[in-house]
């Protein structure tokens, strides 16, 4: 059986770690050929996907104005973040982060050594180190990194 939601993935199974290894290599290979590679720290594309799949503030490949409508929603307070693709730069990604009635964008760049920075006088190895940083000290963001933006359900169950 197979659930899923949109940050996290849930396999359950007596042959899970057999599909998920089989699942990485096919996933490493695909992105190999087309000219993709995980950040130097990680050993591979999967291993990658994996970490920012199980982190609550990522949310993939969801566009600024959606990123915006989910920031807003009022359950979210001041300082709520999430950190999705970048719509302009492959490779890159976006911090955004309420700050109000408004939400403000960063754009998180990639060193080429590996690693990440939103002011290269800052950089970190991780884009998790990144989060904790910011969420300790603004350093120059709009407010202090609070928490990951609500993820709103949808009522559809898709496995009924």
């Amino acid at each position: 059986m197979v659930a899923a939601t949109a940050a996290n993935c849930f396999v359950v199974g007596t042959a899970t770690a057999a599909v998920v290894s089989a699942l990485a290599a096919v996933v490493d290979a695909a992105f190999g050929i087309c000219g993709f590679a995980a950040p130097k720290l990680f050993p591979s594309f999967s291993t990658y996907l994996y970490s920012c799949l199980n982190s609550s503030w990522y949310f993939g490949k969801i566009k600024r104005i959606e990123a915006e409508k989910k920031l807003l929603l009022p359950q979210n307070e001041h300082g709520t973040f999430l950190i999705r693709d970048s719509e302009s730069r492959k490779n890159d990604y976006s911090l955004s982060v309420k700050d109000g009635d408004t939400v403000k964008h960063y754009r998180i760049r990639q060193l080429d050594e590996g690693g990440f920075f939103i002011a290269r006088r800052t950089t970190f190895r991780t884009l998790q180190e990144l989060v904790e940083h910011y969420s300790r000290d603004a350093d120059g963001l709009c407010v202090n990194l609070k928490g990951p933006c609500i993820q709103v359900q949808n009522s559809l169950n898709v496995f009924s």
